[in-house]
């Protein structure tokens, strides 16, 4: 077996004799790989009319893998956040509030980010930007 590549351990660990587990970063083991051509930064504008029945799907993005990615999304909303460089993932803490839920999902096909408004009240949602991230790899 060759032993060359990057690798990065854990504080108190020798790089040269340590064990995968003790390394933060190992080139020679299998990671997930992003398909870069479905890197984007989007930005929502949207309305909601106060139903809160279903969810709204505010945005869909075609993969056509043929099976279901992994996907990790992530938003930076004004609101909660520094424009510049504060994103977090959705479904977060710091995105749950008794307002809305957004929750980016994928099927073999698309993946899809709803909207549902929790109260019965309308409102509008302003400069949500969102990052998403598919991966070339089978999800659950």
């Amino acid at each position: 077996m060759t032993d060359y590549g990057i690798k990065c351990s854990k504080p108190g660990y020798d790089v040269k004799t340590a064990a995968s587990v003790n390394l933060t970063v190992n080139s020679n083991l299998s990671s997930f790989k992003c398909k870069s051509t479905l890197f984007d930064s989007t930005v929502l504008n949207f309305y909601s009319d106060g139903s809160t029945s279903s969810p709204q799907t505010v945005l869909t993005v075609n993969h056509d893998y043929g099976f279901i990615p992994c996907i990790l999304t992530m938003a930076n909303y004004p609101l909660y956040s520094n424009p510049n460089d504060e994103w977090f993932p959705l479904e977060s803490t710091k995105f749950e509030n008794p307002y809305m839920q957004i929750i980016a999902s994928a099927n073999s096909t698309n993946m899809i980010v709803q909207f549902t408004n929790l109260t019965n009240v309308p409102f509008t949602v302003s400069n949500l930007t969102l990052k998403y991230y598919l991966f070339a790899h089978q999800g659950a």
